[in-house]
């Protein structure tokens, strides 16, 4: 029997496992555990817990990542956008992702905290009304911000729910095309912001902005992207020298 929980925090609850225990990063190399409790100690990355019957997994992941498209996966993906889901793409991109857009039922009544069976980490459940709220607060934020970014809201799969609510909107992502480039087939919420040039930002699970007003200063300029983009490749350079 396998479990899988996600942590977003970095106490390193992993020294009190009584199992083998084994550590990879987020390329799925094996890694130390040095190694490993530095790389979680940064607000680069999280840690995803997995566990079988006789041994104990950790894997580091991104909390957040800045990447950028070649020439021809930007051309294909803007025309995609464009044409299947009238995206304008003459202005920056803001993605909210969900994986599976759920039933209302199946939300529960109130907002709770899950832990796991060994309370080393837990995951928050949020009910309907939570959910429809937080969509409330992001159409209020972006409203103010259309002359130079759109917001767009996009599911993979879909379990009965309306694709419009008033004047919330959500997207199917056809063919998976924006989980396979930007959330490699994760599970998880994530935001994902495109400039015209390609360039692109995936802050993963919501965490909050990596950097003071990060998120806006990304949609209002190119020119902004300049020292976060070569910020994080030296965080990278650093952390993944082994």
């Amino acid at each position: 029997m396998i479990s899988k929980s996600f942590a977003q925090y970095r106490s390193n609850n992993f020294n009190h496992e009584t199992k083998p225990t084994y550590f990879f990063d987020e390329e799925n190399i094996e890694i130390t555990k040095s190694i490993f409790t530095k790389k979680i100690e940064h607000k680069l990355f999280y840690y995803v817990r997995i566990e079988s019957d006789t041994t104990v997994f950790y894997k580091s992941q991104w909390s957040y990542f800045f990447g950028k498209l070649n020439s021809s996966n930007k051309s294909q993906l803007f025309k995609l956008l464009n044409s299947r889901s009238n995206v304008d793409t003459t202005k920056t991109i803001v993605i909210h992702y969900l994986d599976t857009l759920k039933l209302k039922t199946d939300y529960p009544k109130e907002n709770k905290i899950v832990y796991n069976k060994d309370s080393t980490s837990h995951k928050h459940l949020f009910s309907y009304k939570s959910f429809l709220d937080g969509y409330e607060r992001c159409y209020e934020k972006y409203e103010s911000r259309k002359t130079y970014a759109n917001i767009y809201h996009f599911y993979y799969i879909n379990k009965g729910h309306p694709e419009s609510i008033k004047h919330f909107e959500w997207k199917k992502d056809n063919y998976g095309t924006l989980k396979s480039l930007f959330l490699k087939n994760l599970k998880i919420p994530g935001i994902i912001i495109i400039n015209t040039k390609g360039e692109y930002f995936i802050n993963f699970l919501y965490d909050p902005d990596p950097e003071p007003r990060l998120h806006k200063k990304l949609m209002m300029s190119n020119k902004n992207w300049i020292r976060p983009f070569k910020k994080f490749i030296k965080s990278v350079e650093k952390f993944n020298d082994y």
